[in-house]
């Protein structure tokens, strides 16, 4: 390898462990804030703390970068000698004293010790954070290591996921013309400019929007068949809002940084925060345009229904890295949309 290469790649290296110490720092403080906020204010309607958590995600993906490029654009001080010398308990005459000092050569700079309690307390304090820096960057490499392959798995995961779903819309049928005629019936009352296109599909247990420039709407055709339409206005108002809200995007950004803080607890706990607020923001959505909460909450129990069906199960693994949250409870959306305040 020549040397501009091993340069660079000590220079990328060196930027990305910057990068992942900010993000720990970071990540840390955004989680214990919001969870302050949201435990002083229980009263926070779903927007606003879908709000604050979006700004939490926006402050871990984007300060990390931004610290490491700020701090590693600073001039780094030329390295200069030290001359130690002990503090005398008398002090000589200034002449006598002048005379014996050595004098600095060239950039060398004087330093005295403190034999005092407080500078025994810095001496020590210096020693462990030498220590603890020696120990910091004897652990790099493998942690810079593990950190790629770890991301590496992720991003084979995700771009399994993307190809799993590509294949499921392409092996998708129209929905009926009935269907197709409610959804942009609900689109205009919801101002979407150009309704998505509905398709059914029986490799998917619950519904689902996907597609950046065209979005569609993915419904299980099992559900399908035994729905009614109150249940059917529903779940169709509740994929409108989230395509309206680019929900399906904001949940791709969101594995990204998942991927990249995949190490990091506090960033796996407000991403799944995140995508419940969405989840409540889109139910109270589409309770408003259908004008029935309880056609809404039937049609949750309805498809949650479906997820203990085994003949889905192995159709979920493509989507669920990219969408839906298979762990998340429908339990706090049903109490919330009947009226009850969810445990």
């Amino acid at each position: 390898m020549s040397w501009p290469a091993i340069t660079f790649t000590q220079g990328l290296s060196g930027f990305v462990w910057v990068w992942l110490l900010h993000g720990l720092w970071l990540g840390t403080v955004a989680a214990s804030l919001v969870a302050l906020a949201f435990r002083a204010c229980r009263h926070l309607t779903h927007r606003t703390r879908h709000l604050i958590l979006v700004s939490a995600m926006l402050a871990i993906a984007l300060g990390p970068p931004v610290l490491t490029l700020i701090q590693r654009s600073q001039p780094i001080p030329e390295p200069g000698g030290w001359l130690v010398i002990t503090q005398p308990a008398a002090r000589p005459a200034p002449a006598a004293r002048a005379l014996a000092e050595p004098q600095p050569r060239g950039n060398a700079r004087i330093a005295t010790v403190d034999i005092s309690w407080s500078g025994l307390f810095r001496s020590s304090i210096e020693r462990w954070s030498d220590r603890a820096t020696a120990c910091v960057q004897a652990a790099r490499p493998i942690a810079l290591g593990g950190w790629a392959v770890g991301v590496g798995v992720l991003a084979i995961v995700m771009g399994l996921g993307l190809r799993g779903l590509t294949k499921i819309v392409g092996r998708s049928v129209p929905a009926a013309p009935d269907v197709q005629r409610r959804a942009d019936r609900l689109a205009r009352d919801l101002g979407l400019p150009r309704s998505p296109v509905i398709r059914t599909t029986d490799r998917l247990d619950e519904p689902c929007v996907c597609g950046f420039v065209r979005i569609w709407i993915l419904l299980p055709s099992r559900w399908l068949r035994t729905a009614s339409h109150d249940s059917l206005d529903a779940v169709l108002a509740h994929e409108l809002a989230h395509a309206k809200r680019r929900d399906h995007l904001a949940n791709l950004a969101q594995r990204l940084v998942e991927s990249l803080f995949f190490h990091h607890p506090a960033v796996h706990w407000l991403s799944r925060s995140l995508r419940q607020e969405s989840e409540h923001c889109a139910d109270a959505i589409a309770a408003i345009l259908t004008g029935s909460p309880l056609s809404l909450a039937l049609a949750l129990e309805s498809v949650a229904r479906l997820r203990f069906d085994h003949r889905a199960g192995k159709s979920r693994r493509y989507w669920s890295s990219l969408g839906g949250d298979p762990h998340s409870l429908l339990l706090p959306r049903i109490q919330e949309l009947i009226g009850m305040k969810p445990i």
